[in-house]
């Protein structure tokens, strides 16, 4: 194979797997947690039973296609289901994971993630930065405006104010 054939194949093969990906990631982030994980767990049951059936299928056809040696036969099985488990153990995560959210959602009765919940900024720190910025304008007015607009940093301003 020539060297930018390979290329279009590795790139092809990186658009299959974004494609079969995509669907998790999509259920995974989206606001209607409850309808999310349960299309997780559905499109992760269906690539687990189709990894189970891919990976029976392999072993059976090795088996049958070399010789009658148990110990070949063992290690085939081994190597196919050593090389299938990382993807079954992925999958298995991700249903168990989903059927927790299912799980939270009923509990809690919350089904979707607001706006108002994805707040970083809690009130208080809210608060306090408004107190801090309100001072600082006192503290100009009640100077003249030749020293609020000097050199000196806002931190410099403050560390000079009273403090708490």
């Amino acid at each position: 194979i020539p060297l930018w054939a390979t290329a279009f194949y590795v790139y092809l093969q990186a658009t299959i797997g974004c494609l079969t990906c995509f669907p998790l990631f999509a259920c995974l982030t989206t606001r209607y947690r409850a309808v999310g994980a349960a299309f997780c767990i559905t499109y992760s049951l269906l690539w687990l039973i189709l990894k189970l059936m891919e990976l029976s299928q392999n072993v059976e056809w090795q088996i049958n296609s070399l010789s009658n040696d148990t110990s070949v036969r063992n290690i085939i099985i081994a190597y196919h289901i050593l090389q299938g488990l990382p993807i079954i153990f992925c999958y298995i995560v991700l249903i168990v994971y989903c059927i927790y959210i299912l799980h939270r959602c009923y509990t809690t009765k919350v089904y979707y993630f607001s706006k108002r919940m994805e707040r970083s900024v809690r009130v208080h720190q809210e608060e306090h930065v408004r107190w801090v910025l309100k001072k600082f304008k006192i503290n100009c007015a009640a100077q003249n405006s030749r020293n609020c607009n000097s050199s000196r940093t806002f931190l410099e301003q403050m560390k000079n104010s009273i403090r708490l």
